[in-house]
C-alpha cells in the first residue's frame, strides 16, 4: 500500500519569499469550486504517485501493458515526470505544501491513462488512449479529459483518427482540453487542431501579479490544416 503521506526528508515544503505565487491566487480562483465529485482523466507519458493526487487515483491504464498500477511506480522514470507534473498542476491538493499549492480541481478524482509506448509517444499511442477512454467513459465516470500532448502528423480532421475520436467524446459529453503545443513557430496539430477540443494556449506572468504582468508564451498559434485559426492573443 502506497502511503501518499509518507517522505523520506524533514524540510519544510512551505511558501517562502522566493516562492512561485499559488495557482488559486494568480487565477482568482474560487475557493468554493474545487472539482470534487468530477472524475477527470488524464492522457500523458506515464505517472508517478505523487503524494499531492495519490490516493484520488480511480484508475489507471498503460496501452502497452508496461506499467500494472500507479502505486508500483515506486522508482521514478523519465517518462513519469511529465504526466505527474499535470496532474498535479490541474489537481494536486497541496499535501507536500500545506495546501498552499494545490490545482483548481484539487479534490477531483483521477483516471490516468500512460500512452508511452518504449518511451516514445506517436499517433498510435494517441488513438488507442483516446479508444480507451471512449470505450470507458461511462464506466468510471469521465467528465472531462485532458491531453497535454500532441501528435506527429499534421493532418485535416477528415483524415485524422485522433480529431475524430475527439469529436466522439465531445458528443457523448465529455469535455476535452488540449494543450495547444510549445512552438511559436509552428501550428497546433491533432489533436488541438480538433474542432470540438477546448485548445489552450500559454502565457507567463512572470510570477507577478496584476494584468500588466501578462507576456506571450511560446505557445502554437494559427492555421490549422483546417483552416480555422487560433488567434496569437495580445496580453
Amino acid at each position: 500500500m502506497f502511503d501518499s503521506k509518507q517522505t523520506d526528508h524533514d524540510h519544510n515544503h512551505g511558501q517562502n519569499r522566493f516562492a512561485v505565487i499559488p495557482t488559486a491566487e494568480k487565477l482568482h480562483a474560487d475557493s468554493r469550486l474545487s472539482g470534487r465529485s468530477i472524475r477527470i482523466a488524464f492522457l500523458d507519458s506515464g505517472f508517478y504517485p505523487h503524494p499531492d493526487f495519490a490516493d484520488r487515483v480511480v484508475a489507471f491504464h498503460d496501452i502497452a501493458n508496461e506499467e500494472r498500477l500507479i502505486v508500483g511506480n515506486l522508482s521514478p522514470k523519465p517518462h513519469h515526470w511529465h504526466g505527474t507534473q499535470t496532474v498535479a498542476a490541474c489537481a494536486g491538493d497541496g499535501t507536500l505544501s500545506n495546501g498552499i499549492y494545490h490545482g483548481l480541481a484539487y479534490k477531483s478524482e483521477l483516471v490516468l491513462v500512460k500512452v508511452t509506448r518504449n518511451g516514445r509517444i506517436g499517433d498510435a499511442e494517441i488513438e488507442d488512449g483516446l479508444e480507451w477512454i471512449l470505450e470507458n467513459r461511462t464506466r468510471y465516470e469521465i467528465r472531462v479529459l485532458n491531453i497535454s500532448l500532441g501528435g506527429d502528423c499534421d493532418l485535416p480532421s477528415a483524415s485524422s483518427r485522433i480529431n475524430s475520436l475527439v469529436d466522439e467524446l465531445v458528443n457523448v459529453g465529455v469535455v476535452v482540453t488540449v494543450a495547444a503545443g510549445n512552438s511559436a513557430e509552428m501550428r497546433s496539430l491533432p489533436p488541438a487542431s480538433a474542432a470540438s477540443a477546448i485548445t489552450v494556449g500559454g502565457y507567463t506572468d512572470g510570477n507577478k501579479l496584476g494584468d500588466d504582468a501578462l507576456d506571450l508564451y511560446h505557445s502554437s498559434f494559427g492555421e490549422t490544416a483546417d483552416g480555422p485559426v487560433f488567434e496569437k492573443a495580445e496580453a
